[in-house]
């Protein structure tokens, strides 16, 4: 540079491309960078693993198995079977669901709409049959089921022991609400396993057992409908 100028060279136009070079250069390696820290806050986050089902940030299309994490993205194939790559930097700011790390409990959650003209004797009866049902279900996860922490490290006093686990065995059934056609009645109980498709079959089970109850309990389900009433005018046509 010194020569250059000993010479009379003008150096603006020098300097200008080697700082507009430079700031190309900064800013194309800046994602590397973001990228390669996101992802050892991954890891040390242990948010997921390769294998584990996960969700991003609640976006539908970024739900699926976790297939590799590198140093620039993390790979996931989606329920659609696309593969999808997603810059760790994305990941790293986004929450994330991961739906492996629970031991017991997929949660059946029913409405049941009974129609208005329904005894209260006869839902009182339901709800202990649904009940009974329910915990009597070697499939479902019952409030009497006992486990066992094996895990040696020490446990906040904030947590209980099951949500330490990942376990869930609640079991509730009970009227929640009057609806605008029904007096609606709410299931709510866990199964034993977390894949989907032993989920869905025991769900079947149980949505088929309580519909024979419903009838077995002379109950009915409602459905939308409207009443019109007409009142009495005085004979004139308006």
């Amino acid at each position: 540079m010194v020569i250059l100028s000993v010479w009379k060279i003008d150096l603006t136009f020098l300097m200008t491309t080697v700082g507009i070079s430079g700031a190309i250069v900064a800013y194309g390696t800046r994602n590397l960078f973001v990228n390669a820290f996101s992802a050892i806050k991954i890891m040390m986050d242990n948010s997921f693993i390769s294998g584990e089902w996960a969700n991003i940030g609640g976006n539908p299309d970024l739900d699926g198995d976790i297939i590799s994490i590198s140093l620039g993205s993390v790979k996931l194939r989606n329920w659609e079977n696309g593969l999808v790559t997603i810059p760790n930097s994305l990941v790293a700011e986004s929450y994330i669901t991961n739906w492996s790390r629970r031991k017991t409990g997929r949660r059946i959650k029913l409405i049941i709409g009974l129609r208005y003209d329904s005894k209260n004797a006869d839902i009182e009866n339901l709800k202990k049959d649904i009940y009974e049902m329910l915990n009597n279900n070697k499939n479902i996860a019952s409030p009497r089921m006992n486990f066992r922490n094996n895990n040696k490290k020490v446990q906040s006093k904030i947590i209980s022991k099951k949500d330490e686990l990942g376990i869930k065995n609640s079991l509730y059934v009970n009227l929640v609400d009057f609806g605008d056609s029904s007096i609606n009645l709410m299931v709510y109980t866990f199964t034993k396993t977390t894949k989907w498709g032993e989920y869905m079959n025991i769900k079947d089970t149980v949505m088929l057992n309580i519909r024979s109850l419903v009838e077995k309990n002379n109950l009915d389900f409602a459905f939308p409908s409207q009443s019109i009433y007409v009142e009495p005018n005085d004979g004139f046509m308006k």
